[in-house]
Order: C-alpha cells, then sequence, then structure tokens
C-alpha cells in the first residue's frame, strides 16, 4: 500500500484540526503529500434557478463567488502547513460529498482518505456522519475514520488493534498494519471477540502460523488476545482503552455492505462508537 499522497476533506468546522493534526502524523511517518479538500453539498445548481427569484447566471456568479471564498480559507491552512515542511495540495468541489471525494482520491492516485465520522458544524454541508457511511461502500480507498466529538490526539500512534475472525478477508488487512506499525513503531494487538463465549479457550493461540504467512511480524511486536462477550464492537473498544490502543484496523466489503472482520453490521458499529480511529480497507470478493 502506497502513501505518498493522503486526501483529508475540510468543512473548517472544529473538527478540522483535529483531522489536520493526524494527517501531519500520518504525512511525517509515510512523507505524504497532503490533500485539502472542501466539497459543497449544498451549492449543487437547484432545479430551477429562477424559481428562487434569480437567473441562471447571477446563481453561478454566487457559487463562483463562495467557491474562491473556500479556497481562499483552504489556503490559509494550507500555508500554515506548508511553513511546517508538508507538501500540500488543495481543491474545492461541488457536488455530492461522499462522489465527490471518492472521484477525486481515484483520480489523484491518494493512498488513505482521513475523515471524520460523527459530530456537529454550523454549516450545513458538513462532512461527517452518514457521509463516511456512503463514502466507505463507494471508495476503493481506504478511509481513516475518525470520532470528532471524542477524539483527543495524543500525537502518538503506538498500539494499533487488528479484530480478526479467522477469515482470508480479515487478513488481507495484516500486511498493511505491518506496515503502519513499522513506520510508527507501534505493536499490533491481533483481537479476536468469541460470541458465544464458550467454545474458545482465552489462552488459545489464534493465529498460531501467522509469522510464517506474514513473515514481516518477525521485526515487530505483537500479541494475540481471545475476548468474550456478545457484543463485539464493545468489547473491542473496552479492549482498546484498557490497552491504549491508538487505532483500530480491519477490513470491509464492497457492494453496500461493511463485512470485516466484524461480522457485518458490527464493523459499522465500531467505526461510529471508536474515541480512536478506526482504518478500513475495502476487500473486493
Amino acid at each position: 500500500m502506497k502513501l505518498d499522497k493522503i486526501l483529508v476533506p475540510i468543512d473548517f468546522s472544529e473538527s478540522s484540526p483535529v483531522l489536520i493534526a493526524y494527517a501531519k502524523k500520518v504525512a511525517t511517518s509515510f512523507h505524504s503529500e497532503i490533500h485539502l479538500v472542501h466539497s459543497n453539498e449544498a451549492l449543487m445548481a437547484p432545479v430551477s434557478a429562477e424559481s428562487f427569484g434569480f437567473e441562471q447566471v447571477a446563481y453561478q456568479d454566487i457559487i463562483q463567488q463562495i467557491e474562491v471564498r473556500f479556497g481562499e480559507k483552504l489556503d490559509e491552512f494550507s500555508s500554515a502547513l506548508k511553513k511546517e515542511g508538508f507538501k500540500v495540495k488543495t481543491a474545492v468541489l461541488t457536488g455530492r460529498a461522499h462522489i465527490q471525494i471518492s472521484e477525486y482520491a481515484d483520480k489523484q492516485a491518494c493512498g488513505l482518505i482521513l475523515i471524520g465520522s460523527t459530530g456537529h458544524s454550523k454549516l450545513h454541508y458538513l462532512f461527517l456522519g452518514s457521509t463516511t457511511e456512503r463514502l466507505l461502500r463507494l471508495t476503493t480507498k481506504p478511509v481513516m475514520s475518525i470520532r470528532i466529538s471524542e477524539a483527543v490526539f495524543s500525537g502518538e500512534i503506538k498500539n494499533i488493534c487488528v479484530p480478526v475472525d479467522f477469515s482470508d478477508r480479515a487478513e488481507k488487512v495484516i500486511p498493511s498494519a505491518i506496515q503502519w506499525a513499522t513506520h510508527f513503531g507501534a505493536k499490533l494487538f491481533f483481537v479476536h471477540v468469541d460470541v458465544l463465549g464458550k467454545y474458545m479457550d482465552p489462552e488459545e493461540d489464534i493465529l498460531p502460523d501467522i509469522e510464517t504467512k506474514f513473515p514481516g511480524l518477525k521485526s515487530i511486536p505483537f500479541k494475540k488476545k481471545i475476548l468474550k462477550g456478545e457484543n463485539i464492537a464493545e468489547n473491542l473498544i473496552q479492549f482498546g482503552k484498557k490497552n491504549e490502543i491508538d487505532c483500530f484496523m480491519q477490513t470491509s466489503h464492497g457492494s453496500g455492505k461493511i463485512a470485516s472482520a466484524l461480522l457485518g453490521s458490527k464493523a459499522d458499529e465500531l467505526i461510529r462508537h471508536s474515541e480512536v480511529p478506526v482504518v478500513t480497507y475495502r476487500i473486493h470478493s
């Protein structure tokens, strides 16, 4: 996985500094270029501009003026980042946010989309909430979602949790997890939640041949853990708090569903409720 370019959708709310802080950390570790974009969902042309009391030409003039203003706001963030030595590009987009973000990421060959997953903004074209879920179902790019209302950036990514269910699909995230752990100097935790809570010995060695399948693990610290409980996401979140997990990494399935190592919709639940970022990789069947 290449992370030469990181895409960060910006809505100019209180979430923006948090997203940029994470982008700086990832960009520093992977030597990435940061792309800051703003998508104007609220500025799509009405069916009939005349019905709103103005001509189409006037409407387009308004759009252009607003886009210039948003461009200036992005340039303020860009200038601050450039002063710190980061490579930055900016773009103002118009249209449905998840579609514009996905298309931009494809065109620019961005290796990661870093976006907020919850929160509230006075701006009606906020990127958070359901936009993230729609984006996850559309994009082919990895998405790092951050629950802005809870996120407190520590400045470090030292412990990464990878939920596993022993499927080939779930294991496809492991090479990327190894890459992240190597770049950040982090420790990996491979965690399985035994939903039925009685069929697996908590001391059982899950993934016994993992080092043979993924030789890169020989150079980084990692642990394997079995948890028992009916709520998969809740158990993972509690495990994360006890073990100072800084990030979860999971796989996903396309066709309108997040399947992943969390048994279907449970992946959505982790994204919505995790207090630390969740990086989701879309795996094609």
